[in-house]
């Protein structure tokens, strides 16, 4: 909900007012952009740097609207300065919590985030299970809402599950569970926002450990490409021959394998007159031809 400073002014000026908090908003949007486009921010989020960089442009940038809010409040409605710090902060969460969650949510699923049919199956299971508890939440009333920690855990599968888009596809469950909650309770500025400040944390906890996750992921792919490939040609290292070797002799008969030896005569003469970088040039054009002409796993 938008700051009651603003919107408590006389309806006359309902237009004006309309506008002069859209141009605010456009303001805070502009200045988003600029960070994250000045800092080259990955639009998936790809490592923690990005993360870190997109979590602080989403915190303090609305900082900018929330004080401008109260800056045009104290001007046009005077009022304490509680009321008038109370309106900037309800207008920082709220633009706050909208970045966090939805930016990543267009963004990330701009494309199919899961690799395979298991994957899925396994979010939409978990988006299912958050859905029916928030709704059962939601309808056993205010006892029963203070128990919405309880959900986080599934907020933190469906990240390792499907990600980035995972985690923001949770957190707008949740923010919609809270919305139903607070349209059927009566709940005071406090309660509401300590409830969206659990929902960013979630959110961003999520994005936390899907980033996480997937570096360690990525980082397990190249250390295991590194063991068994040569870091010049790409093609597999002595390590991987053997170890194929052994499996070809003792998988099946003789016929069923083939071993080819190439030997680079006078190879010693490119790298003594054109110098060691000609050589390892060399030696990559010939893999890439081999990688050419030779069947996929040889």
């Amino acid at each position: 909900s938008r700051p009651m400073a603003l919107t408590s002014m006389r309806a006359a000026n309902a237009p004006w007012v309309a506008s002069y908090i859209a141009a605010i908003e456009m303001l805070v949007i502009l200045l988003f952009c600029a960070v994250v486009m000045r800092n080259r921010v990955s639009r998936d989020l790809e490592r923690l740097r990005d993360l870190g960089i997109f979590l602080a442009a989403v915190i303090l940038t609305p900082v900018v609207g929330g004080l401008i809010t109260g800056f045009t409040a104290q001007i046009f409605d005077p009022r304490p300065t509680a009321a008038i710090v109370a309106d900037s902060l309800s207008f920082w969460l709220s633009d706050f919590v909208s970045m966090l969650i939805f930016v990543p949510l267009v963004v990330g699923w701009r494309r199919w985030p899961f690799p395979t049919r298991m994957a899925f199956q396994r979010w939409l299971a978990l988006a299912v299970l958050l859905m029916v508890l928030g709704a059962v939440i939601a309808d056993r009333g205010e006892p029963a809402s203070n128990t919405l920690f309880l959900l986080l855990p599934i907020v933190v599968f469906t990240a390792l599950a499907a990600g980035i888009p995972g985690a923001s596809a949770s957190g707008a469950i949740l923010l919609f569970i809270l919305l139903g909650i607070g349209s059927m309770q009566q709940l005071d500025r406090g309660d509401a926002v300590i409830r969206v400040i659990f929902i960013g944390t979630a959110t961003a906890t999520g994005y936390v450990l899907a980033v996480i996750w997937r570096e360690r992921e990525q980082g397990a792919l190249r250390l295991f490409h590194l063991a068994h490939h040569d870091t010049l040609t790409g093609m597999y290292n002595r390590h991987e021959l053997e170890t194929r070797l052994q499996k070809g002799v003792t998988a099946g008969p003789a016929s069923a394998h083939a071993l080819l030896y190439l030997d680079l005569d006078q190879f010693k003469l490119v790298n003594d007159t054109c110098g060691h970088m000609a050589g390892d040039r060399m030696l990559q054009e010939l893999a890439r031809e081999l990688q050419r002409v030779l069947p996929p796993g040889a």
